[in-house]
């Protein structure tokens, strides 16, 4: 009789072990997909971050190349009001000021 509940205690024993192992297997499988899906979730993140942040540096650095040629008839396109927005909005200041110097530089050497 000992011997007979014995091996009905290791028989569930062994159901119950088998039926925690596929738990864990399972539970191991959903944290790597979860992760997966994390990791990809953050790079998109972070390319969008980056291409928003881009954009506008190109429209500033398309105005500041304008005037590094003499061109001061492009503006900094930048409408934001974060760091970027203070720096197109310097550019376009600067870009302005020169403009009046040099009308101001003009009228005098006609003169």
């Amino acid at each position: 009789m000992i011997t007979l509940a014995a091996s009905v205690v290791e028989s569930r024993v062994t159901a119950a072990k088998t039926a925690a192992d596929d738990v864990n297997r399972r539970n191991v499988w959903l944290l790597v997909i979860a992760f997966v899906v994390g990791i990809s979730l953050v790079g998109l993140l972070a390319r969008s971050v980056i291409q928003e942040t881009n954009r506008p540096i190109r429209g500033v650095m398309q105005a500041v190349d304008a005037m590094a040629m003499c061109d001061l008839t492009v503006p900094a396109q930048v409408r934001s009001r974060d760091e970027i927005g203070a720096v197109a909005q310097a550019v376009n200041t600067a870009r302005d000021a020169l403009r009046v110097m040099l009308a101001k530089v003009a009228g005098t050497a006609e003169t």
